[in-house]
């Protein structure tokens, strides 16, 4: 009879407990509350418990950590109705986690590497046209430079040939009357004295004269070319007159000492027999072409396109129409 009475108040014990509905409510509504707690970690392990002893559960012996990790996969509610497959599920999500983390990696590292070789294929792309643009240039810019040195060069013949032309330069001969040292304060000089009539040819030219001594020095003007200035061939009174031809102090002096050791009996006023040559070089209109916008006077460089009026200094016909001419004293 006992035995039947303790049965029966056992029953109605279980009976009187919460149903699964009730355990559920009680671990969601712990789970929020322990969300909101984010310093207390006490608190959280309180709540946990307390929600246990709602539920007729075991006392919960672990940490934080634990509860932490249950919000954080969203099992906080299996924790608190200590389910037992709660390890496995929770073992699952975190490999799951994983697997995402690692697609995740691997994604960007895919689209990283993608990124990557497009951009690299871009800079190939625009290093290519950059390259093909400055290599076109490059070839525009020579052709056009080989195009312009055609056209001066056949600018200059025609220049030389128009000079020679008008100046009877074919007849031309260069007879020297005269080779004189001369020094002032301006510099040391040799006044060079040529045959009237024909010095009259190359008047107003610009021309580099040369004289090869009789001992082998190569004697050259100290400033290159000189303008043929027409009154250097005939004075005002029909004196003779000459160029003067500015040279170094060395080869003037070098001159003048061997004049006065090996004079003899030649006479002071013509130095002339110290040279075996002298040559002379036309290289361009001179001093016609300054003053041609004042006097329309002259055969000129820019009358010859695309050469410009300021050339007529320049050796312009060089290695394209020699006019060079040789005296020698036989």
């Amino acid at each position: 009879m006992k035995k039947t009475y303790f049965l029966l108040i056992l029953f109605l014990l279980v009976a009187c407990g919460p149903s699964d509905e009730e355990k559920q409510n009680i671990a969601t509504i712990t789970c929020n509350v322990i969300a909101e707690i984010k310093k207390d970690p006490a608190m959280k392990i309180k709540e946990m418990n307390t929600a246990r002893e709602k539920i007729s559960g075991e006392p919960y012996l672990f940490g934080v950590d634990e509860i932490n990790e249950s919000i954080k996969y969203g099992l906080c509610t299996n924790l608190v109705l200590d389910d037992p497959e709660y390890q496995n599920t929770l073992a699952k999500l975190k490999e799951a986690k994983q697997e995402r983390i690692a697609k995740e990696e691997a994604r960007k590292k895919r689209e990283k590497a993608e990124e990557e070789a497009r951009k690299k294929r871009e800079r190939i792309a625009k290093e290519k046209a950059e390259e093909e643009a400055r290599k076109k240039r490059a070839k525009a810019k020579e052709e056009a430079r080989k195009k312009r040195v055609k056209a001066e060069e056949e600018a200059r013949k025609e220049y030389a040939r128009t000079l020679i032309k008008e100046r009877d330069l074919n007849n031309f001969r260069l007879i020297v009357r005269k080779v004189q040292l001369h020094s002032d304060w301006k510099g040391k000089f040799l006044k060079v004295t040529l045959d009237e009539e024909q010095c009259k040819k190359i008047r107003y030219l610009y021309a580099k004269f040369q004289f090869l001594t009789i001992y082998g020095d190569l004697i050259e003007p100290s400033y290159g070319a000189e303008d043929l200035r027409y009154d250097n061939c005939v004075g005002l009174y029909g004196e003779e007159k000459g160029f003067l031809i500015q040279i170094s102090e060395e080869d003037y002096n070098k001159l003048s000492k061997f004049e006065r050791e090996n004079r003899g009996t030649e006479k002071r006023w013509n130095d002339i027999w110290i040279f075996n040559e002298v040559s002379l070089e036309i290289q361009g209109g001179g001093f016609d072409c300054y003053q041609k916008k004042n006097y329309m006077i002259g055969i000129c460089p820019d009358d010859f396109p695309p050469l410009k009026f300021e050339e007529f200094y320049s050796p312009l016909f060089g290695n394209v129409l020699s006019i060079k001419f040789k005296w020698v004293n036989e």
